[in-house]
């Protein structure tokens, strides 16, 4: 992709300010009640960035003022709580804007330098890159950017309720997504250590060992799969 910017390093100040808005999002729907770290991480994301506006979605929310009523009833008819909120995520940040964020991610570092990147949208993956497949446990992007309208789009024909959800509403769909966008604009890849296996002696995607922790990690994902 010729228009991909891999960000090995964050900017220190804001010299650019893009169009993702200070807007982060957290998801916990379903059955299963939340565990205690959901609000502990929300909490300490709001503690880091006092100006941004932090949010956590839940089934209370399922409703047409955020949802199309097709969308709205499919999100209702899965059964696992990780699939409402694989397609959720698409819709709330086409429509808002700002930062997604897994509810098991350990907060470390505001994500403000995000909006001073030069790009509209940003991505981080925790394998080698495929644009077949692309980790969904944080993306940001400002509201109505095409790589989102185009993701809304294919939820509207995905199957629900199957063993394979990754393959279905998960990271095969922001994948495809991104593409078979026509215009997509800049991209900006950050490096999976930012949100994924930045714990020390994990072993990477490319195989190596990481003696010591990423200091530039801005949260770290645990995998809770509790969903």
């Amino acid at each position: 992709m010729n228009n991909l910017q891999k960000i090995d390093s964050l900017p220190t100040e804001p010299t650019h300010i893009n169009n993702i808005p200070p807007l982060l999002h957290m998801i916990w729907v379903g059955d299963v009640e939340r565990p205690s770290y959901v609000d502990a991480a929300l909490l300490e994301w709001q503690r880091l960035m006092p100006t941004w506006e932090a949010r956590l979605w839940t089934n209370a929310d399922i409703t047409e003022e955020h949802f199309p009523t097709d969308i709205m009833q499919l999100i209702h008819a899965a059964t696992k709580g990780a699939q409402k909120a694989d397609i959720m995520r698409y819709f709330i940040v086409e429509k808002y804007g700002g930062v997604y964020v897994d509810s098991d991610v350990t907060p470390h570092k505001s994500l403000e330098p995000l909006r001073w990147l030069t790009s509209d949208i940003v991505i981080c993956h925790d394998l080698p890159v495929t644009w077949n497949y692309i980790s969904i446990g944080f993306f940001a992007a400002a509201p109505h950017h095409p790589v989102l309208i185009r993701a809304c789009q294919l939820c509207h024909s995905v199957r629900i309720n199957t063993a394979d959800i990754h393959l279905q509403t998960g990271p095969r769909l922001l994948g495809e997504a991104i593409a078979t966008t026509p215009v997509i604009g800049r991209v900006s890849l950050l490096d999976v250590y930012f949100f994924y296996r930045n714990r020390a002696g994990e072993q990477i995607c490319d195989g190596t060992i990481r003696a010591t922790d990423f200091d530039g990690r801005l949260g770290t994902h645990w995998y809770a799969k509790t969903w």
